[in-house]
């Protein structure tokens, strides 16, 4: 057998390596020689097509420009296939930004660990000067900052840097890389005098965000609003609090709020690098969702935004490109949801409040709201949790106290899989809430009421294995009174010491105030709790004539 010209080395040395490998494409090329690196590689497989190449045990190694960051290695000969990419929204070949450009050379430019190195860039013959002088002349490289000036000046305003108009020049942009850039080569900026054009920038700049409730301008002074400051504290763009503000209403559905997500303005640029193949997936995915998009069209990208989210809840795997796009989607879906939860809870519509943590749930486990809470367990299917239903089993709790038989029975599966199963439930328990109450005479006819809550015993980060990336427990704590239907909730972080004080007034005569609590998990489903509190207050004094009464919310 002929060997490779690619193996420097004997193939049964290789061996032991490619057996680990699951990818079986990869498998194949390693025979000869040969890995490549992309987004829909699993983590191992990516390390140990790295330490080859790093060892030498193989020469040639295929990268995806998407993750030439990610990626670290030296070689002394790279060779870019190509300086353009598809770029969906504008519907034409873009070329690669300068900075992903040198990142992809990056592994030839270590002199101290190659010596020398060479690099081969396959182009349109009238752009082969322009790279020629970028990568051994010193061609300049220009400030990208008027796409995010919006952005960046409502930080400056938010964070108490910018307090008046003048200072959004003065203060601010003067000391910017496009400040100095503009006195270099304003032709590229289309500056003709930079007084005026600076001053044209900020002010137009303002006049958007202020447009966009995030500043308030009054005179010379500049302030930011509390829709502003949560724009920054989400760190999502400067027309989404506005844009959900105005979308969100008090009788918001699911199918509403997707909608609502799915239109948000950081999906205006999805990434989309498609090919024949993907588009007929999506369409395919369009025709087959549960809720359908009114611009159903393969080059909107909040359409593609949509069904990506909707694939993602009902579980259904898509291809390498789409699964890219798809990580993208639900890392600022996340936040997306925070955003809406501040707003809907600012304006005190409980409705959309709580659905909104509901998606979140349902976005961290990859479920709907109608699906077996027990499809977050591993290895449990929709057809075993049918099986599980036909046995009364639909909660987590009736899982976890099944006995060992039983368990193997229903699933029939393998003791390394009961293992997987028993550590999910070792980070299954519902947090123990624990209250006291403090009352004093506000006034002869009205009594302050100051109850605190606190989260004892919670694991701090979430089995989320669906997910791209790892998120932190948190918990939502509603508390709603029944006489005149106001709620306020807070955020409680599992595993901190701080707790939730709820403060309120009763009337300094005999009676009884109903506190609905509401105890929301905001990543996984079938956590949920409502407690029944009633306050009583009798010889102005406040009791609690009831004990707290859970009820957990079971989602089959």
């Amino acid at each position: 057998m002929i060997r490779s010209r690619f193996l420097p080395n004997p193939l049964a040395e290789l061996v032991p390596f490619i057996k680990k490998i699951s990818d079986k494409i990869l498998k194949t090329t390693l025979h000869e020689g040969v890995g490549f690196l992309h987004e829909g590689l699993n983590g191992s497989d990516r390390d140990i097509v790295t330490q080859l190449f790093k060892s030498g045990l193989i020469q040639v190694c295929i990268i995806t420009s998407s993750i030439c960051r990610e990626v670290k290695l030296s070689t002394p000969l790279v060779i870019v296939m190509g300086t353009q990419y598809y770029d969906g929204p504008e519907n034409s070949q873009t070329n690669y930004p300068v900075a992903d450009l040198l990142q992809m050379v990056q592994p030839v430019s270590s002199p101290l660990v190659n010596g020398h190195g060479k690099c081969i860039i396959l182009c349109h013959t009238p752009r082969k000067e322009y790279y020629k002088a970028l990568l051994c002349g010193t061609y300049p490289v220009e400030s990208v900052l008027p796409q995010f000036l919006h952005d960046y000046i409502l930080v400056g305003v938010a964070g108490k840097f910018i307090f008046f108009k003048k200072d959004v020049v003065e203060n601010y942009l003067a000391n910017t890389f496009l400040y100095k850039r503009l006195t270099k080569n304003p032709k590229f900026y289309g500056c003709q005098d930079l007084a005026v054009h600076m001053s044209d920038l900020a002010k137009n700049t303002l006049a958007d965000l202020q447009a966009n409730k995030c500043v308030v301008i009054g005179d010379d002074r500049i302030y930011s609003t509390d829709q502003g400051e949560k724009n920054i504290k989400f760190y999502i763009n400067y027309k989404t609090m506005a844009k959900f503000s105005a979308s969100l209403t008090p009788t918001t559905d699911m199918g509403g709020l997707l909608d609502i997500l799915s239109k948000a303005p950081e999906f205006d640029a999805l990434p989309i690098r498609f090919g024949i193949d993907e588009e007929e997936e999506v369409c395919r995915l369009l025709s087959n969702q549960r809720f359908s998009y009114e611009n159903s069209k393969f080059k909107d990208t909040h359409a593609i935004a949509n069904v990506l989210l909707q694939a993602h809840l009902s579980r259904t795997s898509v291809g390498v490109n789409l699964a890219i796009c798809q990580k993208y989607v639900l890392s600022f879906a996340h936040k997306l949801l925070q955003a809406i939860i501040a707003i809907s809870s600012k304006k005190r519509w409980l409705g959309p409040t709580v659905l909104a943590i509901t998606f979140n749930q349902m976005l961290m486990q990859g479920t709907w709201e109608t699906d077996s809470v027990l499809l977050q367990v591993p290895h449990v299917t929709k057809q075993l949790a049918i099986k599980c239903q036909k046995r009364n089993i639909s909660s987590l709790d009736d899982l976890k106290k099944m006995e060992h038989g039983k368990m193997c029975e229903i699933f029939n599966t393998s003791d390394s899989r009961l293992c997987e199963i028993s550590q999910f439930f070792s980070h299954y328990f519902i947090p123990v809430l624990v209250y006291k109450v403090e009352h004093a005479l506000e006034s002869p006819e009205k009594i302050k009421v100051r109850i605190c809550f606190e989260i004892k015993k919670d694991e701090e980060f979430v089995h989320a294995p669906l997910f791209p990336t790892t998120q932190r427990k948190t918990w939502w704590l509603i508390v709603q009174r029944s006489d005149d239907c106001s709620f306020d909730m807070e955020s409680i972080e599992a595993g901190s010491e701080n707790g939730y004080l709820l403060k309120f007034t009763v009337p300094n005569r005999p009676g009884r105030t109903k506190l609905v609590i509401r105890f929301m998990c905001n990543s996984y489903r079938g956590f949920d709790r409502f407690y029944d509190l009633n306050v009583d207050v009798e010889d102005g004094k406040v009791m609690i004539r009831e004990a707290i009464k859970s009820k957990e919310n079971k989602n089959d």
